[in-house]
């Protein structure tokens, strides 16, 4: 094939590639990032770039998203554009935008009783008292530790074969191991002992790094899942995987540099060797857990959607691919289906439901939206295909909650108040400003409860009026930034709908739950909001749209990200994970897909509330 010298603005990033394959693959090659929701289908339009000097023209799928105006100004779509010798490309989208606002809060751990399962002890042996009992030095340390069939590592056996001098009578060691394996031996004097608990999000990586023997977190890094570049939701990851050879170790690699870059981060931030790193605890959803294992999620994707596990044994972390101590270990969080994943299980465990006797909810919504109710009696758990609108795809304005994102709103004295995320320029929309802006338009009377944008005559207000218009297919929008403002931001009709679709499904799913147990909203006293939308998401707006049923804001509580608390909780206690273990016995799945009534409920729940309750 012939070769292209293509740059890459800005930075004058030079690069070499095969004539005729996309910009965006080019650009991943080389390590740019270019948002991509879609998965490089032609169809969300947020990778525009401009080109100069393409021999090619758009496509139909980038006529029908691109406008006139951006055609004449050599914007394309970089998912759909063959590169050609000596094609200039211009960047969009600048690298605070990947600068994500992630919850990562220092949260206050449970108080749990400390038992690890990988475990450090200090230990010295009078080998002369034993040398007419023994026939080998491990046979002491076993005994030491009172496990008289434990195995040895052969590491362990090489490390205590350096340690030991034939010419003092003490052997004086550190021993890491678990109930049935001595993993490694170290001199007397290392007792540093850490690990690392992750929640591994469709969106992004959250990582803890605690300190085990004083059962305390001591850093945290959050980054971007890199895999967004291969699609938002794992559907669509899952496609990929299915339709290309590598696909797995593609995407597998890309999660696994990401913790390894993020470990060398929280080493370096808490001044210790990798070395003292013995474990790594792994909470995700389930098709995330899969694709960094190197197992193939495909089984998830397609009907009844069967995992290919649930619960798995420890494993190697050097048979990962993630740099800890040489013997260190990974422990996998149990899932409880293929759309309920250890990341919810850990909020469940954190939120005590299957020991309560008040009946609780907890709410992780994303791209797929997760939910357990329950109490000591009984549980239940659904998840549905909420879409990834709240996350900002599919949004013509949207975008993920990073610099330049609108994330809170309100209209007084005829002015849009906005909280813009990095107080910059608005470049777009995030979740909980696209929750903000629909229950103020509901209030205002800019839309009904059918989700329909009213014409200017029916609204009195000038300021409202005038924000009311159209675009060039037609479509009806709202402005949300200020005529002066250098990027309009605009709501269509469209983006009302996708709203009105994540919102069906979250309130559908909780709705289903309800009614198989025979309760209502008014049964319920806690609704716990899971992850970083939840956390910032403003309660009242939430259900002034239907995002949840009407009820006391006070019963809704955040609980930050519990998923990453979880898999840390699971460092400190190997209690965490044997109750987490149980919970997925007494939870009841149901699945919404052949449910009787969900299609019923779902479109009963895509109106709008005819009345909001907030004001």
């Amino acid at each position: 094939m012939k070769k292209s010298r293509v740059i890459f603005e800005p930075g004058s990033i030079h690069a070499l590639g095969e004539e005729g394959n996309k910009v965006i693959d080019l650009a991943r090659e080389k390590g740019i990032n270019i948002y991509k929701p879609c998965g490089g289908q032609g169809t969300c339009g947020k990778c525009r770039v401009i080109v100069e000097n393409s021999i090619s023209k758009p496509n139909e799928k980038e006529v029908k998203i691109l406008s006139k105006e951006e055609i004449g100004n050599n914007t394309r779509l970089a998912c759909q554009t063959p590169i050609n010798d000596g094609m200039l490309i211009k960047v969009l989208m600048d690298n605070d935008t990947y600068k994500t606002k992630i919850l990562a809060n220092k949260e206050n751990l449970k108080n749990i009783q400390i038992k690890p399962f990988v475990k450090k002890q200090k230990i010295v042996l009078n080998l002369e008292k034993y040398k007419d009992d023994i026939n080998s030095i491990s046979e002491v340390i076993s005994n030491a530790l009172e496990f008289k069939k434990i195995k040895f590592s052969i590491k362990a056996l090489q490390e205590v074969s350096e340690l030991y001098n034939p010419f003092t009578k003490n052997l004086a060691i550190t021993v890491v191991y678990t109930e049935d394996m001595v993993l490694s031996i170290e001199d007397m004097n290392n007792d540093i002992h850490y690990g690392v608990g992750v929640d591994i999000g469709t969106t992004t990586v959250v990582a803890y790094l605690m300190n085990i023997m004083e059962g305390e977190q001591v850093a945290i890094s959050s980054r971007l899942n890199p895999q967004v570049e291969y699609g938002d939701d794992v559907v669509t990851r899952i496609n990929y995987i299915i339709q290309n050879e590598n696909g797995l170790s593609k995407l597998k690699d890309l999660i696994v540099n990401t913790i390894n870059d993020q470990i060398c981060e929280l080493c370096k931030e808490a001044n210790i060797n990798k070395k003292s790193i013995y474990e790594v605890s792994i909470a995700a959803n389930t098709t995330m857990q899969h694709i960094f294992s190197g197992i193939n999620p495909k089984s998830i994707g397609i009907g009844p959607y069967f995992p290919i596990y649930k619960k798995i044994t420890r494993i190697r972390a050097s048979d990962i691919g993630l740099n800890i101590n040489g013997m260190g270990l990974v422990t996998l969080l149990p899932n409880l289906s293929g759309y309920i994943g250890s990341d919810v299980l850990a909020g469940a465990y954190l939120t005590n439901i299957s020991n309560s006797e008040k009946i609780k909810a907890i709410i992780d919504i994303g791209t797929n939206n997760e939910v357990i109710l329950g109490n000591k009696d009984f549980m239940v758990g659904c998840s549905s295909a909420a879409g990834p609108a709240f996350e900002g795809a599919k949004i013509s304005s949207g975008m993920r909650g990073t610099t330049g994102a609108i994330e809170k709103i309100r209209h007084d004295n005829n002015k849009m108040n906005i909280q813009v995320i990095g107080n910059v320029e608005p470049k777009g929309i995030c979740g909980s400003g696209l929750v903000d802006i629909v229950s103020e338009m509901l209030r205002l009377g800019i839309i009904d409860s059918s989700g329909r944008l009213n014409s200017d005559e029916n609204i009195s207000n000038i300021d409202l009026k005038d924000r009311l218009t159209k675009n060039k297919n037609n479509i009806s929008m709202f402005r949300i930034t200020e005529k002066d403002s250098n990027n309009q931001i605009y709501l269509t009709q469209k983006d009302i709908r996708e709203v009105q679709l994540a919102k069906g499904a979250v309130l559908g799913g909780l709705n289903i739950l309800l009614r198989h147990v025979n309760k209502t909203i008014d049964d319920v006293d806690e609704i716990y909001l899971a992850g970083a939308f939840g956390n910032y998401l403003n309660k009242k707006s939430a259900i002034n749209i239907g995002l949840f049923p009407e009820i006391d804001v006070k019963k809704i509580k955040l609980i930050g990200n519990s998923s990453a608390l979880g898999a840390s909780m699971a460092l400190l206690s190997e209690d965490v994970f044997v109750d987490m273990s149980k919970l997925i016995k007494k939870i009841e799945y149901i699945e919404l897909s052949t449910y009787p009534t969900f299609q019923k409920e779902f479109i009963n729940d895509l109106s709008f509330p005819k009345k909001v309750k907030y004001y």
